[in-house]
């Protein structure tokens, strides 16, 4: 097993190789560790691929990914306050109940909403797997040096998702690690 310490350190150069690519123009970054025995072997795992890795590289230039991470907001618990009766204490545990599935309500329709929002911003997303329960992360496609204005895009909806009860990171730009992955993945199966 690789220490840690080595693994974090390969993940650190290659982040550094790509990116250092990327910014002179569009890459497929392949997985961390993928090896081949010589260049004559590489040469013929992409010869058979030239012309849809032309494509897909056509098809990221000038494009770089962020990632949008969607996660309930922590708040303290919503308990019932104390009751007078029996009967007091049981509706009132209803209203918290009631007031928990319309937050949920309102959460599922801001994130239904959000693909479609973001594709009318020219984005292109890819839904990843949820950080925790409730939350979403997305990575997201979009021109070179536009991460500004989908961090301004994203400032202006804050109300909508602040009432939702949702929690928004924006991380990046990267090179498109995640799109590559999945052209990649798309030309091998």
């Amino acid at each position: 097993m690789i220490p840690p310490e080595t693994a974090q350190a390969a993940a650190l150069a290659h982040h550094a190789l790509i990116s250092a690519w990327h910014r002179r123009g569009p890459v497929l970054p392949v997985r961390l560790g993928t090896v081949f025995s010589s260049q004559a072997a590489l040469q013929t795992a992409l010869a058979p691929k030239a012309a849809q890795l032309r494509a897909a590289l056509d098809a990221l230039a000038d494009k770089e990914e962020m990632v949008l991470t969607i996660v309930p907001a922590a708040r303290p618990p919503d308990l019932p306050p104390p009751a007078a009766t029996g009967a007091d204490w049981l509706r009132a545990r209803k209203a918290v109940r009631d007031r928990g599935q319309a937050r949920q309500t309102d959460r599922q329709q801001t994130l239904a909403g959000l693909q479609d929002a973001l594709r009318a911003q020219g984005v292109a997303s890819l839904a990843a797997p949820a950080p925790r329960e409730g939350g979403s992360r997305w990575h997201l496609l979009i021109a070179r040096d536009d991460g500004a204005g989908l961090d301004r895009w994203l400032a202006a909806q804050a109300d909508r998702f602040d009432a939702a009860g949702l929690d928004l990171t924006l991380d990046g730009p990267w090179p498109p690690y995640r799109f590559a992955a999945e052209i990649l993945e798309a030309l091998d199966g």
